[in-house]
């Protein structure tokens, strides 16, 4: 995919990673994006995203999306568990990641 990768912050500590998809888009004016960035979750979160083969029910359950959203279209997934080095280069560190799009 054709596009820009930018790096915000330190490869050794916090960073984040942004991709933009060298593609035109123009939304109608209806359309309105929200996102949700979650940093250094307690540990009761922790373990429902970083959870082996976890699925879309249990996190939408956890996070009550069903509850709050009922009405709303609700369009989500759970990337795949992946190790990476930590910012010693030693042990491996595990990423959790979620996404979810709610919309109307």
């Amino acid at each position: 995919f054709k596009g820009k990768s930018y790096r915000f912050g330190n490869m050794d500590g916090h960073h984040n990673f942004l991709y933009h998809l060298d593609k035109g888009f123009t939304p109608s004016t209806n359309d309105l994006t929200n996102e949700l960035l979650m940093y250094h979750i307690g540990s009761d979160a922790k373990a429902i995203f970083c959870q082996e083969n976890q699925n879309t029910d249990n996190i939408r359950k956890f996070l009550k999306l069903n509850k709050y959203f009922s009405d709303w279209k609700i369009d989500d997934f759970v990337f795949l568990h992946r190790l990476v080095l930590d910012s010693t280069g030693n042990a491996p560190a595990k990423l959790c990641d979620f996404g979810s799009n709610i919309f109307k």
